[in-house]
């Protein structure tokens, strides 16, 4: 329908920018970013929608909408769905326009935003009584079959792969889990499709006395086994106060935070929201969210389960195994079968011990506990005996060890500090599971490292 003839009742997101400034118009659009209702600096409650039509699919139209009570409030079942709001009121602020509800005059109503749903709403305002005009039905269905998969880029959020420590980023995500730790805070696990920076500076020699921990988070079996199959997963560790959480509790929402800082720990990426720190539910058709689900798809056709900063590396090892193919850590951990063998490309994080005089126990047999990870996972694996001897090449000189070590660990050729910042290269490596207790072996299993053998 064209906006002409919508001006007897609707007017086009395009429309109202270019009306008077404190207009009442009508509107109906698709609600792409949906927000968190809260508390205004009064007595009311307010939310903030993000609308989308087929005159500005990207990057969209801000509506602030104020009630009495959180229960009169619009209650969005999924992003996508449709809105009609009546007499709203066009403002600006920045130089930025949007709409304003106010509940004595205004009044909205919500339709399912899938093709084949209903066309009566699901809900109305409470406060003031929706009219419903000849042009819902044409336009619902109208909006319904709108794509927004031409949208451009404009957001210009990070990918997971591109975040940097300390500082405050905006990024798309989709949230995986939500659980409460023991302090009665939460955290959010969040995942892109892709693989977090590689940046390591953890002190080797406390690996002795505080070894960093296997991932996944403790995280049930069957959670795990619900996880995608690559990419990293990353903590967003969030105050009990924030409002947001609410928004994510049983996950599957892709969403946009706002604000948030990222920091390492022991090599781990996490996220901290902070009090400028927002969130919002947005659209499956969302141009960052289907940019993410493509590269996703793409690594899943292409890269064998490889990370993504591996594909153009040198060999640093070499397996005589029969195994075909690549698998994740992440795979193995939600493996049918405790006792499995698999190929997989890691980096070693941390070795237990590192220095190469005390690689071997007094017997002169190799002893080593590696901490392996790759982007879904973390585990420890173990070099015993004779997979020492074709994991290094026999027993060289100590001067020929400490060099492979300090390349396997990412310290450079000559490195001997063991707290220095590491950049480990990614190594391809056979692995083989089993367990020490017949009685739980899930609960202790291990790994070793075996048929694998160091370049050089």
């Amino acid at each position: 329908m064209a906006a002409s003839s919508r001006r007897s009742f609707y007017l086009t997101i395009r429309d109202i920018r270019n009306s008077p400034i404190g207009s009442k118009v009508n509107l109906i659009a698709k609600a792409i970013e949906i927000g968190v209702p809260r508390k205004s600096g009064g007595s009311d409650y307010f939310l903030t929608l993000k609308l989308v039509d087929e005159t500005e699919p990207t990057p969209g139209f801000s509506v602030n909408i104020f009630e009495d009570n959180l229960e009169k409030l619009p209650r969005i079942k999924f992003p996508g769905d449709i809105i009609s709001l009546q007499c709203v009121e066009l403002n600006v602020y920045g130089g930025d326009f949007f709409c304003t509800f106010k509940r004595r005059i205004s009044s909205f109503a919500l339709f399912d935003g899938k093709a084949g749903g209903d066309l009566t709403p699901y809900q109305t305002s409470l406060t003031r009584r929706f009219l419903a005009s000849n042009a819902d039905e044409k336009l619902v269905l109208q909006l319904r079959a709108l794509s927004l998969r031409h949208q451009q880029e404009v957001f210009k959020t990070l990918l997971l792969c591109n975040i940097e420590s300390d500082k405050q980023l905006d990024i798309v995500c989709k949230v995986l889990d939500v659980y409460k730790t023991s302090t009665n805070d939460w955290i959010v696990l969040v995942w892109d499709g892709t693989d977090s920076p590689v940046l390591l500076q953890n002190d080797l020699d406390m690996e002795a006395k505080s070894p960093i921990r296997p991932e996944l988070y403790d995280l049930p079996r069957e959670v795990l086994h619900a996880l995608p199959k690559m990419g990293s997963i990353v903590e967003i560790f969030v105050d009990k106060v924030f409002e947001g959480i609410y928004l994510l509790k049983g996950g599957g929402h892709w969403v946009k935070f706002y604000n948030i800082i990222f920091n390492i720990r022991s090599g781990v990426w996490r996220g901290v929201v902070q009090s400028p720190s927002k969130v919002r539910i947005v659209c499956a058709a969302n141009s960052d969210v289907l940019h993410r689900k493509r590269i996703y798809e793409d690594r899943l056709a292409s890269y064998e389960y490889s990370p993504l900063s591996s594909i153009c590396n040198p060999p640093l090892t070499v397996t005589d195994s029969v195994l075909s193919g690549y698998s994740t850590l992440r795979a193995s951990l939600t493996h049918p079968e405790v006792v499995h063998v698999f190929r997989s490309i890691v980096r070693v994080i941390a070795s237990y011990p590192w220095r190469a005089g005390d690689l071997c126990s007094p017997n002169g047999r190799y002893r080593v506990r590696l901490t392996l990870e790759d982007p879904t996972a973390r585990i420890h694996a173990y070099i015993y005996e004779e997979d020492g001897e074709n994991f290094f090449g026999g027993y060289p000189a100590q001067d020929v060890l400490t060099r492979k070590m300090n390349m396997l660990l990412g310290m450079g050729d000559g490195a001997a500090d063991c707290s220095t910042k590491r950049n480990p290269p990614w190594i391809s490596c056979c692995l083989m599971s089993f367990f020490i207790d017949s009685n739980n072996p899930l609960k202790s299993r291990r790994y070793r490292i075996f048929g694998t053998t160091m370049i050089g």
